[in-house]
């Protein structure tokens, strides 16, 4: 269905975005790391005339909808520590008596 939904999308511009719309496309696949959602987010901003029969998501909504995935997995497991401190990885790298004294 999502897949349709895409085609359609790209049958509607004519398979053609301009550079701003490009580069927004771009933007935002990266940030949400999902075509779908991309792709119906600057659907609604370049054509909200083609978004009119079903409802609006938005900015807000399509965050959400990205970051589901990592709200369940905080949920279900909990937060990790930043285990990637630059203290934790120095204790990696030196041994004590050559550690940076900024990061003992």
């Amino acid at each position: 269905m999502a897949q349709f939904a895409v085609l359609g999308w790209g049958a509607t511009t004519n398979g053609r975005l301009n550079g701003f719309e490009l580069a927004a496309l771009e933007r935002c696949v990266l940030a949400t790391k999902s075509i779908i959602l991309s792709s119906r987010l600057i659907m609604e901003y370049t054509n909200p005339e083609k978004c009119q029969s079903g409802p609006r998501y938005g900015v807000e909504s399509i965050a959400q909808r990205a970051s589901l995935e990592v709200r369940f997995q905080t949920q279900m497991w909990g937060e990790v520590e930043d285990s990637m401190s630059p203290s934790f990885l120095s204790s990696l790298i030196f041994p004590p008596s050559l550690r940076p004294h900024s990061l003992s």
